[in-house]
């Protein structure tokens, strides 16, 4: 052994000598001689004389402690190859009803997580899950939530530029969904959400569904309500867009469009049919229609009148805020019957006329250069996509082939 500026540094176990061969089953002491003296005290030896050699931890080990400082983590594991499919922690459950990792956040209160996951390359995952099972009801990640008010899953691209997503999801398949939403609950009073979008920007999208394929009956946003008093889908704060408004009937030759009117301005009608008594007719509005409109000097009702009787082919009408009266000059005591369409503006939008819309500046159907693009950073992302695919299927048979 070497001393050097009065230090004694000597590895256990290594070359040449022989290699400490201890079970460390029981308590083991370190002595050492100088000269003929012993030097004491003796120093007592533990399990950690072989942590430096150690390739695994005994099942069922735990560790435990409190840790303020420095990564403020119990356990750091650090992987600091930078080539090749490699794992700073790797877990695996060969359990029916297990988990490959598990983490659980006990706190009760304060903004805290199960796991905890970082990563800081330009093409890689924060978390990252795959379900290998090629057949079965299986999640390549599945996320719970038991609180009253929380998340299950829940994703937050947090940088305010580029086109960062929070959540992303796609499906390969034939007959599948990129991404499913379910509130399950059939009970409560509450109002339960299977997707929810949400959109803080000045100019963005809560929610945005598109279809890239150009041909078939594709969809950008599907809704379907299966109540009687639902419905597929509800919009408040407006509904704008570029193409056709349509209900779809069922006819003789299959499902038929209807196509909606449209006004430079925001009306509410109503229709009904009259007769004229003695020349003479007063028509009152339905007092719920009156709720909904705005008739005063500055915003008058429309009447639009046809008659149904030959005796009585000129009509007038005189307006007031609640209803109308006909009368018809030429045959003063007809019996005439007629129609009305009444229109009237409705209440809250009477200086609404032909405004401007922002949201249209990003249309795809009004600026096809817009869907050009959408439509090739699409397929760049499809094509990154079967590439990490590729990638995967050969990790796969490559873990598979261990």
């Amino acid at each position: 052994m070497a001393v050097e500026d009065g230090y004694l540094h000597e590895l256990l176990g290594q070359s040449p000598y022989p290699p400490i061969d201890l079970a460390f089953d029981q308590d083991y002491w370190l002595l050492v001689n100088f000269e003929g003296d012993d030097l004491l005290p003796r120093k007592r030896l533990g399990s950690v004389g072989y942590a430096y050699m150690a390739s695994g931890l005994v099942a069922g080990t735990e560790v435990s402690g409190a840790v303020n400082t420095g990564t403020n983590s119990v356990i750091k594991a650090t992987n600091t190859s930078t080539t090749g499919t490699v794992y700073g922690i790797h877990g695996s459950s060969a359990s029916t009803e297990g988990a490959g990792v598990y983490g659980e956040a006990t706190a009760t209160s304060g903004f805290n997580y199960g796991g905890h996951f970082r990563n800081a390359s330009i093409a890689g995952a924060g978390v990252y899950g795959e379900a290998a099972a090629l057949s079965g009801y299986t999640y390549g990640v599945g996320g719970m939530n038991w609180s009253t008010d929380g998340y299950g899953v829940y994703g937050f691209a947090i940088r305010t530029g580029g086109g960062t997503r929070g959540v992303w999801g796609e499906s390969a398949s034939t007959s599948g969904v990129g991404v499913y939403g379910r509130a399950s609950d059939t009970t409560g009073t509450g109002i339960t959400t299977g997707v929810s979008g949400e959109c803080w920007s000045t100019n963005g999208r809560a929610v945005f569904g598109g279809s890239v394929a150009s041909t078939g009956p594709t969809h950008g946003v599907w809704g379907v309500s299966n109540s009687s008093t639902g419905y597929g889908v509800y919009y408040s704060g407006g509904l704008a867009g570029s193409g056709s408004k349509s209900c779809v009937v069922k006819t003789s030759q299959g499902p038929t469009l209807m196509y909606c009117q449209e006004s430079p301005e925001n009306w509410f009608e109503d229709f009904g049919e009259g007769r004229l008594v003695n020349g003479r007719a007063h028509i009152e509005l339905d007092p719920l229609f009156l709720e909904t409109v705005t008739i005063d000097t500055a915003n008058q009702m429309k009447v639009f009148l046809q008659t149904c009787d030959e005796t009585c082919l000129d009509l007038a009408v005189k307006r007031d805020q609640t209803g109308f009266e006909v009368t018809c000059p030429t045959n003063p005591q007809g019996n005439g019957v007629f129609m009305y369409r009444v229109v009237a503006k409705r209440k809250g939008f009477e200086e609404k006329r032909l405004d401007y819309c922002k949201a249209g500046e990003t249309d795809f159907y009004l600026n096809p250069d817009l869907m050009e693009k959408w439509i090739r950073e699409r397929e760049e992302d499809r094509a990154r996509m079967e590439q990490e695919r590729e990638r995967l299927e050969v990790e796969r048979l490559r873990r598979d082939d261990r």
